[in-house]
């Protein structure tokens, strides 16, 4: 019995691992689809939706969100893409990289703008350049 039991829980850790893995890959596929300069085409979006789905099921975290808010914005929906990104800073208001993308997809929302540029120089102050 103990056997099975070590068996049993040595494959679930084999599997969340997997799980883990296929998150890490469905993620950077998404990262290199919005990262590209091009313009994305209706069935790219719909992959890259359907990849970020997946991978918030398998680890729900503020990264799938961000990368979320990237793929609204290279729809041209740059209010929900906002919308989006207050709701990841909402949640984690230390997120350097959401402040950023914020302060990125503000275009005509000034308020908004001045907002998250003070947030990410708090968070990630200049560093001195060297002499």
């Amino acid at each position: 019995m103990a056997r099975a039991t070590v068996i049993g829980i040595a494959v679930l850790g084999c599997a969340w691992f997997v799980l883990g893995i296929r998150q890490a890959r469905d993620t950077t596929m998404v990262t290199a689809l919005v990262s590209s300069n091009a313009h994305l085409t209706t069935s790219q979006i719909h992959r890259a939706r359907g990849l970020l789905n997946a991978a918030n099921v398998l680890n729900p975290s503020t990264e799938t969100d961000v990368l979320r808010a990237r793929l609204e914005q290279a729809e041209g929906n740059l209010p929900r893409a906002r919308s989006t990104l207050e709701r990841v800073v909402a949640e984690e208001p230390e997120n350097v990289i959401a402040w950023l993308w914020l302060t990125r997809f503000s275009a005509g929302a000034p308020q908004t703008f001045l907002k998250a540029a003070a947030h990410v120089r708090e968070l990630a102050p200049q560093v001195p350049a060297r002499r």
